[in-house]
């Protein structure tokens, strides 16, 4: 399951409920099954939030809740694979020279391009700079940004299923603390807060952390450590100035995977018969958006164009994580603007 929009906190919370994903997996086995004989503890919050729906005596799906079903998933790399070929030239071009502007920025003094590629290329670009291009193609999306839906698919068959996860820093940071996950790979840390995400910008920026309990807290997660008599951050944090260099090729990058290999690809699925009835639905041609990312992740890494993720076990702190300061200007990635991040659970 992913959460695309704006991170509500009550939804996210709920997609971690083992018990909600054994209800939503029911739905793949029934279009309408019978309510469990003693309801859970978040039903509720589940039908005020619009995820499932109920009559009384069985239930559904709801408005926020996109099924989409194993004939709808299997066999469609094969469809679309000229789409896919493209994307991995577009991804090859973009990674090259992403690499080439990093290698400017200050980030590089500390980290090595191999530390930050997964999150630079997988997380930065096709990720949340390809999402923020596609809310702003009309060809794609037509509703108000910011609404949060979830999308269950009843299998991936892709070999690397990954997404991020964003949090703004508090007011008056343009800022943000983001997170890769995939698959093999999933820390068990709490996210932080909004007021942690600004302490790290503040430290970032050579100013006191904040509150002494904060700033132990950032130390546990080794987030931060002292150096000497100053704090340092043991992540990835990118500055103003850094942003603004990333950010052309970012967006133009993204940009040019939209037009080149997203929309080509989205009507090569209407040569499918789920996919040509539900592709008309808003929400089903975002969900099918995030289906070829998982597919076009499977070709970049067998194409050598990013390296393989990591096995799971201890990821180095730093690993798929970053620090991110938003320059002023049109350009960003912010996923609270551009109200596309990721965030996902297996169905049981």
């Amino acid at each position: 399951m992913y959460m695309f929009g704006d991170r509500n906190p009550e939804i996210a919370a709920l997609l971690r409920e083992q018990s909600f994903q054994q209800l939503v997996g029911q739905l793949f086995v029934a279009e309408e099954p019978g309510l469990p004989a003693e309801l859970p503890l978040f039903w509720d919050d589940a039908v005020r939030l619009d995820l499932l729906a109920s009559n009384g005596e069985r239930y559904q799906a709801g408005r926020r809740l996109v099924l989409i079903p194993a004939v709808a998933e299997r066999g469609v790399a094969d469809l679309l694979r000229p789409a896919l070929a493209r994307y991995v030239e577009v991804a090859g071009e973009v990674g090259a020279e992403l690499r080439a502007v990093y290698g400017q920025t200050a980030v590089a003094e500390r980290f090595a391009w191999s530390q930050v590629s997964h999150s630079v290329l997988a997380g930065l670009f096709l990720d949340l700079a390809m999402g923020r291009s596609v809310l702003h193609s009309n060809r794609i999306s037509r509703r108000p940004t910011g609404d949060t839906t979830i999308w269950a698919f009843q299998g991936i068959s892709a070999d690397n299923a990954y997404g991020v996860g964003a949090v703004p820093a508090d007011p008056p940071h343009r800022a943000l603390f983001a997170e890769l996950w995939h698959h093999r790979t999933r820390r068990s840390e709490p996210r932080l807060s909004l007021s942690l995400v600004g302490a790290l910008v503040r430290i970032a920026q050579g100013e006191p952390a904040g509150s002494v309990r904060e700033l132990l807290y950032l130390k546990h997660l080794k987030l931060v450590r002292t150096v000497g008599r100053s704090l340092q951050l043991q992540v990835p944090a990118f500055a103003a100035s850094d942003a603004e260099r990333l950010l052309v090729p970012l967006t133009e990058g993204a940009r040019r995977l939209v037009t080149d290999a997203i929309l080509p690809a989205l009507e090569l699925l209407n040569r499918h018969p789920w996919w040509r009835e539900g592709i008309r639905h808003e929400p089903c041609r975002h969900a099918a958006v995030r289906l070829i990312l998982e597919y076009g992740i499977d070709r970049v890494i067998s194409a050598g164009v990013c390296d393989p993720f990591p096995e799971a076990g201890d990821l180095p702190v730093a690993w798929g994580r970053w620090l991110w300061e938003e320059p002023e200007g049109p350009r960003t990635v912010m996923p609270h603007l551009a109200s596309c991040q990721s965030e996902g659970s297996s169905l049981p």
